[in-house]
């Protein structure tokens, strides 16, 4: 279904990869649900008696929204934690890549290669570019692998060097000029964001 694959998708953008991962999500999400219900149903007395009404009508509400949203939230809090260190480490990717590829290898060898070297830095990012590297042995597309990559990723960089590199395959262009385009735009994109942060640095810092 395509609720089904939605929650996996939001699952793997948060780093629950595990194929238990869906039914745990919405086990959390009844066991959220039901202990804020019995929360609220223990506060009701304490409202109705009138001696702490407008309290107890106020824990009840934050319980609720704790149950309902939780663990929506928590959810949202971990993609955007991973899709900050995915943005930061793209452009390092596409570096390594180009300097991997005008050294002579190809570009699933060059994959390998800077896999090793972004773990340190790069955990999470590293756990995806594994198993592209996985994919391509495995025989998959390189086209339908980098765009499984874009997927789990869900950055909008790794949508356009998928685009990129399905366009330059299906068009015969060099992968190692179409990645050091990308690689320029990338890093021109980041100093342009350095900049607007240090633009608004003295406006925050007066405030």
């Amino acid at each position: 279904p395509a609720s089904v694959n939605q929650i996996k998708a939001k699952l793997i953008h948060a780093g629950f990869y595990g194929r238990e991962a869906v039914g745990m999500y919405m086990g959390a999400r009844a066991i959220s649900l039901v202990l804020a219900t019995v929360a609220v149903v223990l506060l009701l007395p304490w409202a109705i008696a009138g001696g702490g009404g407008m309290l107890a009508l106020c824990m009840a509400s934050i319980l609720a929204g704790v149950g309902i949203m939780g663990p929506d939230q928590l959810l949202q809090a971990r993609t955007r934690a991973r899709q900050i260190e995915y943005r930061e480490g793209f452009p390092d990717l596409l570096d390594l890549l180009v300097a991997s590829v005008e050294a002579g290898l190809s570009l699933d060898a060059a994959i390998g290669r800077v896999t090793e070297e972004l773990t340190r830095r790069y955990p999470n990012m590293s756990v995806h570019l594994r198993v592209l590297t996985l994919e391509l042995r495995a025989g998959r597309a390189r086209k339908d692998a980098w765009g499984g990559l874009a997927e789990r990723l869900g950055i909008d960089e790794a949508h356009s060097l998928a685009t990129m590199l399905r366009q330059a395959e299906e068009m015969g262009t060099s992968l190692g000029e179409t990645l050091a385009v990308f690689s320029d735009d990338m890093r021109a994109k980041r100093m342009l964001k350095a900049e607007e942060k240090a633009m608004a640095l003295p406006a925050k810092m007066m405030i």
